[in-house]
């Protein structure tokens, strides 16, 4: 039993990697479809734009292809899973859900905020090391 928990502890990083790897990996995919948008943020470009010191890094990815949607979402699906849902609201065929990733001090490190109407789905990532949550909100509506 010991040795189950020194394995799962020593793994655990490793998961957090691959969560990454998959957003860049999505970002990647997308980036060169017609009807899709990828865009990234650095440090320098937040800070300009009033974001706290703890945010590092903001990603954006557009999918206006209505015939990708469905795998967008799912994509979505895999990236959030093990995330904190924070909110979530369906409303008329549109749904906003956020999520986010805290560390042992339980400071935000990842806000994820996946929208989708019918036609549109759109992801914003933003990292750090500890967001203010109300600073996000002002950030992601000057996007």
């Amino acid at each position: 039993m010991r040795r189950l928990i020194l394995l799962i502890a020593l793994l655990l990083p490793f998961g957090a990697m691959a969560q990454q790897r998959s957003f860049e990996e999505l970002s990647k995919r997308y980036s060169t479809e017609k009807g899709c948008t990828t865009i990234e943020l650095s440090e320098a470009m937040l800070s300009s734009m009033g974001a706290n010191e703890g945010v590092e890094r903001m990603q954006v990815i557009a999918v206006e292809q209505a015939s990708l949607i469905e795998e967008f979402r799912a994509s979505i699906s895999e990236i959030t899973e093990g995330l904190e849902v924070m909110m979530s609201v369906n409303s008329g065929g549109e749904s906003v859900a956020i999520y986010a990733r805290s560390n042992e001090q339980k400071q935000v490190v990842e806000l994820i905020v996946a929208t989708f109407e019918s036609d549109t789905g759109v992801l914003v990532r933003i990292c750090g090391t500890n967001i203010d949550i109300s600073n996000a909100g002002e950030l992601l509506e000057e996007l």
